[in-house]
């Protein structure tokens, strides 16, 4: 049986269809619409579950403490741009918007050595046998050209057992032992940092070798025969070339069999011959994938700085080029996170067939917008803050208990695990023989979003933090969250809306359900739980700029939103799966809505890795309605 992919997060479809206003070339701030209409709403939030928006830091040490965000006089609120942007995203669900214009259109990017569509870019057959493709050099920037450049060079690999030899004599530090020394010492972020093992070699990385005179070959774990150069360090009197010792990140142990290659281990460095022999210029655009795809590795800014052993070569780097030699990625290691061909914006452009459409989707023409090479539109919607409604005899708002006070690890996932971020075909999702149907990944040319990701929301008994791998780790944090059932006030303030975007946003606020039984997902701790909370509308004052007509109701605004979108769906709107999922997911007694089944893939380096399981057994995560059946 395959197993279940479980996370903490799903999707709402992404639709074919944008839904474009045929009123947006008539908005304006200055010429009232004659159906136009102002509003003030009175909404009330009510937490369901602990609740921490604002999330300022006190401290800077390990742990640090994560507060509530605070007014002037030391109370409690909730932004409006919280509180907007939460709104706007249900919105943009509900109105079948444009995703790509509110994201970070950045690089997509993977490793995955189990993927063949990975390992053709890296690997090419010789013979009966395989070697890499990569290729190595120094990138520099040239100031006179203004150009970065990267000057290649041999590449051979050294195994770490061959490090304990000391060629300089008996001072020469016997780098393997360093090496394992302190990456037993080191906690498991530390582990994995190059940075590590070029400070355990104190700079010594410049070394005579006797490099072989033919290829070697060694048999690797998945039953290839992998071909590569090899190098012994050893004195002057023996060497064939001198070179510099290029160390990259340890994501697995580091001891290990000498000529073959176990899972979990890792035991092979680098050596760059001191010749160069080619410069390769590596392309603005290219640069720019690389920085994106590094943008959080600390193993980068290290190599960029006077820290670094390679501070006057460059940053050592891997490559590969196309058949005319232009250079077409890099990275910091031999077979580096390949970035996709096209970003998150571009394959949701592509999906929606909207990247020349210059027309506005329905959130955009109410809430305004802000776009490269377009006027900028300002939004006729004012979000207020949200200031505590203290109970009778308080005067502190209460915290939540201290089970929901402690150690925790707060991370953004990357949208980098196809089987949960990428559709893939129908026949995977029914459990066909993966191999007949292997997955799609960013590389693949017919690439889609799964669409619009979004945190279900469960009740108080299925909340729980995440138990940080170390206690005491510089990546932990400690949160200190409000008690379920606190609440806070505010308005919002419309501006010349139709009565259709009056019943929008009166729509977002309970999905359409007068009953109360919808929630959203708020602020700082959603993939455990956190910031579930309902909104209801106390109160509307709503004023026509027609003086001789008559307000509509909020009620009467909503049926008008609902017959809108019915119209402008002929598939229909309200069971479209679209809205069905995003209900879904706003809904606490649905039955997926449990910790067992919201709990996220669990990697413990060099051990269990629940996300290279689910790959291997062609897993793919469900629809959130589907969760549970």
């Amino acid at each position: 049986m395959t197993m279940q992919i479980t996370s903490a997060y799903n999707f709402v479809p992404l639709s074919r269809h944008v839904v474009q206003p045929d009123w947006q070339d008539l908005v304006s701030h200055d010429l009232p619409l004659q159906e136009g209409l102002c509003a003030e709403l009175e909404i009330e939030l009510e937490a369901h579950t602990p609740l921490l928006v604002g999330g300022e830091r006190a401290g800077t040490g390990p742990s640090h403490t994560v507060e509530f965000c605070r007014d002037a006089h030391g109370m409690p609120v909730v932004p409006g741009s919280s509180l907007r942007g939460l709104l706007r995203n249900v919105l943009e669900i509900a109105t079948f918007a444009r995703l790509a214009p509110v994201m970070d259109d950045r690089a997509l990017s993977l490793r995955d050595l189990n993927l063949p569509a990975y390992r053709n870019h890296f690997t090419r057959r010789r013979g009966g046998a395989f070697e890499v493709a990569s290729r190595g050099g120094w990138l520099r920037f040239d100031a006179e050209s203004r150009q970065w450049a990267i000057h290649e060079c041999a590449v051979l690999r050294i195994f770490h057992e061959d490090l304990k030899v000391r060629p300089g004599g008996p001072d020469t530090p016997n780098l393997h032992d360093r090496f394992v020394q302190l990456h037993r010492a080191a906690g498991k972020d530390e582990q994995r940092m190059a940075q590590l093992k070029y400070e355990a070699a104190g700079g010594k990385v410049a070394f005579f070798y006797k490099g072989d005179a033919a290829s070697t070959e060694y048999q690797h774990s998945r039953g290839n025969v992998l071909v590569y150069r090899r190098a012994w360090l050893c004195n002057r009197d023996a060497m064939t070339g001198q070179g510099y010792l290029v160390l990259t990140g340890q994501p697995g142990k580091l001891e290990g069999p000498r000529d073959t290659h176990q899972p979990g281990t890792k035991h092979i460095e680098f050596l760059f011959d001191a010749q160069v022999s080619a410069r390769n210029e590596v392309s603005p655009a290219v640069m720019q994938q690389f920085h994106e795809v590094y943008a959080e590795s600390s193993d980068l800014g290290y190599l960029s700085s006077s820290k670094s052993p390679h501070a006057a070569r460059g940053i050592p780097v891997f490559f590969l080029q196309d058949r005319g030699g232009a250079v077409t990625s890099l990275g910091l290691s031999q077979m580096y996170r390949l970035p996709g061909p096209r970003s998150l914006g571009r394959i949701a452009a592509d999906q929606q067939n909207a990247i020349s459409d210059d027309r506005l989707d329905f959130v955009q023409t109410l809430l305004g917008h802000v776009i490269d090479g377009r006027p900028a539109l300002k939004g006729r919607v004012a979000v207020g803050n949200l200031r505590w409604l203290p109970e009778p005899g308080q005067t502190t708002a209460p915290l939540a208990d201290a089970q929901f006070a402690r150690q925790t690890v707060l991370a953004a996932p990357k949208p980098s695990f196809h089987p949960n971020y990428l559709e893939q075909s129908e026949s995977r999702k029914t459990g066909a023989d993966p191999r007949q149907h292997p997955y799609r990944s960013i590389l693949d040319d017919k690439a889609a979003l799964r669409g619009w990701k979004r945190y279900p929301v469960r009740d108080l008994a299925e909340v729980a933090l995440v138990q940080p791998p170390a206690q005491g780790a510089a990546s932990n944090s400690v949160l200190r969250p409000l008690a379920p059932g606190v609440r806070f006030r505010g308005t919002l303030r419309l501006h010349n809306v139709r009565p259709e975007e009056l019943g929008a946003l009166v729509w977002a606020l309970d999905f359409g359900d007068t009953g109360g039984g919808h929630r959203h997902a708020l602020g700082m701790g959603k993939p455990f739980g956190f910031g579930q909370v309902s909104l209801r509308l106390l109160g509307a004052q709503v004023r026509c700029n027609d003086p001789r007509a008559e307000p509509p109701s909020t009620a009467a605004a909503c049926a008008a939103f609902e017959a809108f979108m019915e119209r402008m769906l002929p598939s229909g709107w309200t069971q479209s799966p679209q809205l069905q999922e995003l209900k879904a997911m706003a809904r606490p007694d649905h039955p997926g809505a449990r910790r067992a089944l919201l709990k996220p893939l669990q990697l413990d380096v060099g051990r269990a890795n629940e996300f290279v399981q689910a790959k291997k057994e062609g897993a793919v995560l469900p629809p959130f309605s589907r969760t549970a059946r």
